[in-house]
């Protein structure tokens, strides 16, 4: 310590500064990386190497330049350690980022293979030779033997210097890599790296300015016995330069591994640790700031460990307050995720509809723009599901060429996700990924690059993947009911034609050849032939389906249902109230012929059911209502008292026979449903629903 407070508070904040955000990465990258690689544990050694110095170098300017403290000498020697380890774990992670040990053979390998082993034989002869020859002066003891540290001062720059320069060469000039994505990720780590670097190489110069200087300076004073602490006003100046220098270079380097992902092995960042690197920076310099001041205005430290519990209880306080916020965000996203899907819309809308309907490729506009956030995207579908979607989809379609065919990847169950494309030939899009499923491979999912120069996080890429595949999944869901429901709706038409005209030929035109020949020749030998024929026509018509009611052609629907109503009430011998209106009159006016039947087969079966399954009594009140929900739903409520309490819906449908829930199946042919339910007031409601676009 200079005991200059414009230096030595600096020096020490600085110091605790770096010790925590070297920690913080080293512990960072163990465990967030997806496999504990050789250059994943080498990175995160070198950051707890830093941090260990940084440590030790707290703890020295703590203590100050006290000759007769045991701990001052215990720490300057402890600090030698991770100072000489640190430039060559340094060395070995960008080697390793660098493809150095992936090929052998690489230009790489070949150029720094021989510069490789002799940092490592001297690293090797550094640590032994501190360990045997001890070069470091005993700064309690009375006389210092300068000539041993003397060849330290002279090594160890050439060392450092020789590490950062040959790192510096391999960000610049690297091999291949065998990582997933891992050209990509050098491109957009390597400002952040060279820049570290080079900060570093600036860090290394002074420190070997510092050691000649300091070495000279101190030989001599301390000969003359005139080292006092105005003489470390110099040193502690370079010192608090070198911090800010290497403070700026653990930020850059924070940047490539925490924002790239460089050293823990993943081809994308991951959004939750760039907003934690945030976090760290300011939780780092908070504590650095007030625990520096802490000790260094206070002589007992007790006070630093009594303000740890509420510094760590608002820190613990404010990331829960950030995991509030960022659920907010998930929450937001998986509303989009989870939007409804207009699958009951898209099953009962017209055949020929499916092409031209904007609302079908609204969430997978959400998708693109509020989950990926993407300028642009075109959807393939490919297998199985290709044939119930268009051809591609698009966003924006306004903007997007989806007539130029895309060169699909070759499709490997193997290979990562995303695959990176050529933009140049493909119409700009950078990245696809394959959309798969338990029936193989469902489509391609292609986007451009993100805006902004940036990378898609992991989280961005799986969630929009597992959107699109639940969308494309839904969407073939419904349409294949789709294509179903109007071939249904088809078949019951053809059904129905073939019908009418089988019973007006039968009636019409057979029986009265039949009771003519019968009439001609009533003795002869073919007219028991022709009664027995007379007879079985006659039975297959009364059992054969009846025509519509005549009351619905010529009426319309709700005359019809009102006219069955006052009939089945009079049997009942029950008082009638049919409420409906002129809305309901003019949208039942549009329904098909078919649906208008089957509303109305349903709405009589209800009728001639009430007894049977609800325990009517003679003298009460049967109460039809009609309306328009929504504007686009017929809702019939049919409203009794029963005697007792009954059971649960589910059962009364269950209960009330074949007839109720056949009728149910055929409202659902035509988007419509049946259900009975209980009120607390002991009225039964059978309630009957159809779409009335």
């Amino acid at each position: 310590m200079s005991g200059q407070l414009i230096l030595d508070w600096p020096a020490l904040t600085l110091s605790l500064f770096n010790a925590f955000l070297l920690s913080w990465l080293g512990f960072t990258i163990i465990l967030e990386a997806d496999r504990r690689a050789l250059g994943v544990w080498l990175s995160a050694e070198g950051l707890f190497l830093g941090a260990a110095f940084f440590i030790a170098h707290t703890a020295i300017l703590r203590n100050g330049w006290q000759w007769d403290n045991p701990m001052l000498d215990f720490w300057w020697r402890a600090g030698w350690w991770p100072l000489v380890l640190s430039p060559f774990a340094w060395y070995c992670v960008i080697l390793w980022y660098s493809g150095f040990f992936d090929d052998p053979v690489s230009p790489l390998h070949r150029r720094q293979a021989i510069w490789f082993g002799l940092i490592l034989v001297s690293t090797a002869g550094l640590l032994i030779w501190m360990l045997l020859a001890n070069p470091l002066p005993d700064l309690g003891g009375q006389t210092f033997n300068f000539s041993a540290f003397l060849a330290l001062v002279i090594s160890f720059p050439v060392y450092i210097i020789a590490c950062i320069i040959l790192s510096l060469d391999a960000i610049l000039r690297p091999g291949p890599t065998a990582r997933f994505l891992g050209n990509e990720a050098r491109r957009q780590a390597r400002p952040w790296l060279t820049a570290s670097t080079l900060v570093l190489l600036l860090v290394c110069l002074l420190v070997t300015f510092t050691l000649i200087w300091g070495f000279q300076t101190f030989t001599t004073d301390y000969g003359r016995n005139v080292v006092t602490v105005s003489s470390f006003i110099p040193l502690t100046g370079l010192d608090v330069v070198i911090e800010l220098l290497i403070t700026f270079a653990i930020l850059l380097i924070g940047q490539a591994a925490v924002v790239y992902e460089v050293f823990s092995s993943n081809p994308l960042p991951r959004d939750g640790l760039r907003k934690h690197w945030t976090f760290a920076i300011w939780v780092g310099g908070f504590f650095s700031i007030v625990f520096s001041s802490v000790l260094f205005y206070f002589s007992r430290p007790e006070l630093a460990y009594l303000l740890f519990i509420p510094f760590m209880a608002g820190v613990m306080t404010f990331q829960n307050h950030q995991t509030g916020k960022d659920r907010e965000t998930e929450s937001r996203q998986l509303r989009t995720l989870a939007s409804p899907l207009q699958t009951y819309d898209r099953i009962f809308s017209d055949p020929g509809s499916l092409n031209n309907s904007e609302n079908l490729l609204i969430e997978f506009d959400q998708i693109c723009s509020d989950l990926l956030r993407t300028n642009k995207a075109i959807l393939v579908p490919a297998g199985v599901l290709s044939s119930f979607l268009p051809a591609d989809i698009s966003f924006p379609r306004d903007k997007a060429d989806i007539s130029v065919a895309l060169r699909s990847p070759q499709y490997d169950p193997d290979m990562p996700i995303p695959i990176r494309l050529n933009p140049d030939e493909n119409k700009n899009f950078s990245w696809a990924v394959p959309l798969v499923s338990t029936r193989g491979l469902d489509g391609w999912f292609y986007f451009s690059a993100k805006p902004g120069s940036g990378f898609y996080t992991i989280e961005e890429i799986e969630i929009a993947q597992a959107a699109v595949e639940r969308w494309m999944d839904n969407q073939a869901a419904a349409e294949i009911a789709r294509r179903l429901v109007n071939l249904r709706r088809q078949k019951l038409a053809e059904t129905r034609l073939l019908d009418q005209k089988a019973r007006r030929i039968l009636h019409d035109d057979v029986l009265p050849i039949l009771h003519t020949a019968l009439l001609a020749a009533p003795h002869s030998e073919s007219a028991a032939q022709i009664t027995t024929a007379h007879k079985m026509i006659s039975r297959l018509l009364r059992d054969a389906p009846p025509p519509p009611p005549v009351a619905i052609t010529r009426n319309g629907l709700m005359a019809a249902l009102k006219q069955t109503a006052e009939s089945e009430a009079e049997i009942l011998q029950s008082r009638l109230v049919f409420n409906s209106n002129e809305e309901v009159d003019r949208k039942t006016s549009q329904i098909s012929a078919d649906a208008a039947e089957t509303v109305f087969y349903a709405f009589r079966e209800c009728l001639r059911n009430i007894k049977k399954h609800s325990g009517r009594i003679s003298n009460d009140t049967l109460t039809i209502i009609t309306r328009i929900e929504s504007g686009t739903i017929l809702q019939i409520d049919i409203e009794n008292r029963q005697i007792a309490a009954g059971s649960s819906d589910d059962e009364e449908l269950r209960s009330s026979g074949q007839g109720l829930a056949l009728h149910n199946a055929m409202l659902a042919v035509f988007g419509g449903g049946m259900r009975i339910e209980h009120t607390n007031t002991g009225l039964v409601r059978t309630t009957i629903n159809l779409p009335v676009f």
